[in-house]
């Protein structure tokens, strides 16, 4: 159970593939004023391909938070430091300059021009385990972050 000094908010958002991505602007008209008070946004976005690895990458982060989130990833098999991507969720926080994280499965690239969003995206591609070792990957920096 967190009972760190910071607030924890989980924010759906699922815009970037749309026009005008509607689900950010209403997010961002209505949170703009305390973008100074986040510490850290996290993006997970074509995460838990089966029998692929996670890959996380970097955004601005100040020392600190990077040494948390480095100390987190050495620990973790499966979890490596991937490629900067701005086609996500974290480029809302990125572009304001807030620092964020992002995992997405190391083939992400592949997925994102052969599969995702089509008939080929379903179910059986994502390994549920994966996914619970994000979330675990998460809270661990949540925790180290106090």
């Amino acid at each position: 159970q967190y009972r760190g000094s910071h607030s924890v908010e989980l924010v759906p958002l699922n815009g970037e593939d749309y026009y005008a991505a509607p689900g950010q602007v209403v997010w961002m008209a209505e949170n703009a004023d305390r973008l100074d008070d986040i510490v850290l946004g996290m993006n997970t976005d074509d995460a838990g391909c089966v029998e692929h690895s996670t890959s996380v990458s970097f955004y601005g982060l100040p020392d600190e938070v990077e040494a948390a989130v480095r100390s987190v990833l050495e620990e973790r098999p499966g979890f490596a430091e991937g490629p900067q991507w701005p086609q996500g969720d974290h480029s809302l926080f990125t572009m304001n300059g807030v620092p964020a994280i992002a995992f997405t499965s190391e083939n992400f690239m592949e997925v994102l021009a052969t599969t995702t969003h089509t008939e080929r995206d379903t179910p059986d591609l994502v390994d549920p385990e994966i996914v619970a070792d994000v979330a675990r990957f998460m809270a661990d920096v949540i925790g180290r972050l106090g």
